[in-house]
């Protein structure tokens, strides 16, 4: 079983950015190397979830695309899933329906991350940072394996 979530960051839109990323990541972590489970590419999200192998007959069964405008959310009692993607919002500024239409277009399910279960004060639609989605997830793994 997995201990710890792989982080792939895709669809960098060319050598600088992901230079740029990996610097950034590297000072935050504080290390001079990515460990061996976070990679960054510059190959679009289309293509990387097409290239992913899977027994299913619809490969992008697997994956969750995390949008706050999502009609529904995860099931935080579920076994959550194998692939999420976060779509990285470094602007700040929140365009509705963003996240949602994306999914849409590359194929994937959309849905929100369960903060309205989880929290009894926290708007459903509220964007969270990725560092905080990330942390999320990694508990939820290690709590469902626990089990």
């Amino acid at each position: 079983q997995p201990t710890m979530s792989e982080i792939r960051i895709v669809g960098c839109h060319d050598d600088d950015t992901k230079t740029a990323l990996k610097e950034r990541l590297l000072d935050h972590l504080e290390a001079s190397e990515l460990p061996d489970h976070m990679s960054l590419s510059c190959i679009p999200l289309e293509q990387t979830v097409a290239a992913t192998p899977s027994t299913d007959s619809d490969h992008r069964q697997g994956y969750v695309y995390l949008s706050p405008d999502a009609s529904e959310a995860l099931d935080p009692s579920a076994v959550p899933p194998q692939n999420v993607v976060i779509g990285l919002v470094i602007d700040r500024r929140i365009q509705p329906d963003r996240s949602k239409s994306r999914a849409k277009a590359v194929g994937l399910v959309a849905k929100r991350w369960p903060l309205e279960v989880c929290f009894k004060n926290l708007d459903a639609n509220e964007p969270l940072n990725v560092d905080c989605v990330l942390e999320g997830m990694q508990q939820w793994w290690w709590n469902c394996h626990r089990a």
